[in-house]
């Protein structure tokens, strides 16, 4: 039976443990508190991207709407000139 000068060591290792295991624990909180702070950041950031770029693809898409409008109608006026200039079948 362990006498009570050993019970006290051991009580007095077993606080030396825990004491080390929480700020094993607070370090790594600390450490992940700063990572998913930073990956808030670089999200905020994509979405701020993806933004600008869904804004400037809706731009794009207009553009070329009117292009293809542009183009058509200037094809079907070819096609009418020519089509004026066939003689009569």
């Amino acid at each position: 039976m362990p006498t009570q000068e050993e019970r006290l060591l051991n009580l007095e290792q077993a606080h030396n443990d825990v004491v080390e295991a929480v700020k094993d624990i607070n370090h790594y909180v600390t450490m992940m508190y700063g990572v998913v702070g930073k990956q808030g950041v670089d999200i905020r950031d994509i979405k701020i991207g993806v933004r600008s770029i869904d804004e400037r693809l809706t731009a794009l898409d207009t553009r070329l709407t009117t292009l293809e409008q542009n183009v058509n109608s200037r094809f079907d006026r070819l096609e009418k000139l020519l089509l004026d200039r066939l003689p009569p079948a």
